[in-house]
């Protein structure tokens, strides 16, 4: 009985081995696991081909439906001798087109329509796409300057059209946090007194005085603090050293933390001390429900972080205790209200010291 468990042991570890060896050989660019922004634009992108395709009074044999049935020949292609690039070329203004008319969010019309910086952002995804897909053969000269410039520049021209006559921005920026909104957040956190309540407060504080995104704070470990020390007006004492991992251009960068010491709902060394008091010590990240959610994997193994999601919840729990306070915050706030302007904010205030060497 013993061999036999032994025996079914050893086949386990030896299949698990196999597969983690042929996975090793698999090319990055051909992982399914596409990044949320690339999956999004797809969506956008398998929507307009549906129209596309009525449009341009294609054979019902012919219309196509989604990216992966466009061949590198262009549509017309497989029935006679055409100018491929000029079908593609044809495609693809076509959707730059869409997305500067036509395109809402999530595919809603109640959410209206998309903005400047994320008609970019899919029409990126949709180039690097194809790119990878048909990497082993000359790239069609849409996706090259200077076609893509000049589709990019006419894209740009339609959005600012199209504010002039809305009045609307071309772009959405973040709200920013104000001093007033994170001391709010602050008072009704310590008013809570829980444990998620303080994670929820560190996590913004830090976010403030790193000047991070909420996914980059969240990953931090108790590891990734140590002491420094640090010279000012001829006085040299220690403070903490946070290392942390840039997660859209990927530096690793060294941050020191300064005590702020005017006010307590916005000093990082508090927010630290109030977490371990209320949260206790024993745990391997230092925001352990946001780092659990920052490390959330779907279904095609990709890492697809939900700290924005957990962020809003919180925010709105602990909105429902302003009134019990008689404290007010803004309601348009995100996970990127303390990211949005902190590094000028920091500088303006005198009593944080030492931001000049955090740049």
């Amino acid at each position: 009985m013993a061999e036999a468990s032994n025996s079914l042991s050893l086949s386990v570890i030896t299949r698990i081995e196999d597969e983690d060896l042929s996975s090793s050989f698999l090319d990055l660019r051909d992982n399914k696991s596409e990044s949320n922004k690339t999956a999004a634009a797809i969506k956008q992108f398998n929507f307009f081909l549906t129209g596309y395709c009525v449009a341009k009074n294609f054979n019902h044999s012919d219309v196509i439906v989604h990216t992966d049935q466009i061949p590198y020949e262009g549509l017309e292609g497989i029935h006679g001798d055409f100018d491929p690039e000029k079908w593609w070329s044809d495609l693809i203004g076509n959707f730059f087109n869409y997305l500067a008319v036509s395109v809402y969010k999530y595919l809603n019309k109640d959410k209206g329509l998309i903005a400047y910086d994320s008609a970019t952002g899919y029409a990126s995804a949709i180039k690097v796409y194809f790119q990878n897909r048909f990497r082993h053969k000359p790239s069609r000269l849409v996706f090259c300057n200077p076609s893509w410039r000049k589709l990019r520049n006419l894209l740009l021209a339609k959005f600012k059209q199209r504010a002039r006559r809305t009045g609307q921005q071309i772009n959405t920026p973040k709200a920013a946090s104000t001093d007033d909104d994170r001391k709010a957040m602050a008072n009704a956190s310590f008013w809570l007194g829980t444990a998620e309540a303080a994670e929820f407060h560190g996590l913004n504080v830090t976010v403030y005085h790193l000047c991070g995104r909420g996914r980059e704070v969240s990953m931090l470990k108790p590891e990734d603090l140590s002491i420094c020390y640090v010279n000012e007006d001829c006085h040299s004492y220690e403070v903490i050293s946070v290392t942390l991992q840039r997660d859209k251009d990927g530096p690793l960068q060294e941050l020191s933390l300064y005590p702020h010491r005017q006010s307590l709902q916005e000093d990082p060394y508090f927010c630290l001390i109030y977490s371990l008091l209320i949260g206790g010590c024993d745990k391997d990240d230092i925001f352990p429900k946001f780092s659990k959610e920052a490390r959330i994997v779907n279904s095609n193994e990709k890492t697809e972080s939900r700290v924005a999601s957990f962020w809003t919840l919180c925010f709105n729990n602990l909105y429902k205790e302003f009134k019990s306070l008689s404290e007010t915050v803004s309601d348009k706030l995100t996970c990127y209200h303390g990211r949005k302007g902190a590094n000028q904010k920091l500088a303006e205030t005198s009593s944080v010291s030492g931001l000049a060497q955090i740049f």
